[in-house]
């Protein structure tokens, strides 16, 4: 998946209503722009949570949870 933008979730019963977004890149800035960059996700089944996997070229492996508060 392209980590250069962010993930909208849509309301089921509003359409045009996003109810959240995840945002998989990097913070830091420090990457290499023409890195590969590669993004994997596991959603749980029925808790409002995610694990995102962001794999960089000759980087460390950075895995991030995602909740909803």
């Amino acid at each position: 998946h392209c980590i250069e933008h962010p993930i909208k979730f849509i309301s089921v019963k509003q359409p045009n209503v996003v109810k959240f977004k995840i945002k998989p890149g990097s913070d830091s800035g420090a990457s290499d722009s023409r890195a590969k960059r590669i993004s994997s996700f596991l959603f749980h089944p029925f808790f409002p949570l995610a694990l995102s996997i962001q794999q960089t070229y000759m980087q460390p492996t950075v895995v991030n949870l995602h909740f909803r508060r």
